[in-house]
């Protein structure tokens, strides 16, 4: 998957000669708090709701207004992943996309993005959660999926990341295909790999649930 799948195209754009008034109308009919500014097809910026706001006088043209994250951008041609790291990086819910001869293309959201990150993960699928924190020296995938596999379960998708607790292990985490893991647990642990959370059918009635959904918020930021 690669950026030019995930442009809303039904965004609109500003010109640099619009009025700021008609730029906020714009914003309050769709519900979105900022929208990009594009001069024939060069990206200036994005323009927020904010920064209108703050306006004495909104007849003022976009032209004349200080733009916004004019540097979040990416290229159609770029990876998910990619997308997803400048999303991080730049702490922002929106980015617009270029093609290689820098022409503006369209604007990916946050929202969508996690949205389509949902699907590739496996993540709206039944199954249990686990998070594991492995040392780094340890970590071997194909050690952890034959444990995990030889109790009939299967891993669906997995993540890892480092660990805030420590420099030296990482926080692995794993989407499983099935809900009862019981027996998957004890595995791991008998094979010493520290599970920090489980999200499983067990615990769904439970205060874990309430973790889950905070965690799944997590990853939609």
């Amino acid at each position: 998957m690669i950026a030019e799948s995930l442009i809303n195209h039904t965004v609109p754009l500003l010109k640099l000669s619009d009025s700021a008034e008609n730029a906020l109308l714009i914003m309050e009919d769709l519900h979105l708090c900022a929208l990009p500014v594009v001069d024939n097809t060069t990206f200036k910026g994005f323009l927020t709701e904010e920064t209108i706001s703050n306006l004495f006088e909104q007849q003022i043209e976009v032209g004349d207004l200080v733009l916004n994250n004019n540097e979040c951008v990416v290229y159609d041609y770029q990876h998910f992943w990619d997308v997803l790291r400048l999303f991080i990086t730049n702490n922002t819910s929106f980015l617009a996309v270029l093609n290689k001869n820098n022409e503006y293309q369209g604007v990916i959201f946050s929202q969508e993005l996690m949205q389509s990150f949902s699907k590739i993960s496996s993540f709206n699928k039944n199954g249990a959660i686990l998070v594991l924190a492995i040392e780094q020296k340890d970590y071997t995938l194909s050690e952890l999926a034959r444990i995990i596999e030889n109790n009939g379960t299967k891993i669906l998708s997995l993540v890892v990341n480092e660990n805030t607790d420590s420099s030296t292990s990482l926080e692995v985490i794993i989407k499983l295909n099935q809900v009862e893991i019981s027996r998957t647990i004890a595995s791991l642990e008998r094979y010493n790999y520290k599970i920090k959370e489980q999200y499983h059918e067990a615990q769904f009635d439970t205060i874990d649930k309430q973790r889950l959904d905070m965690f799944l918020r997590f990853l939609s930021i």
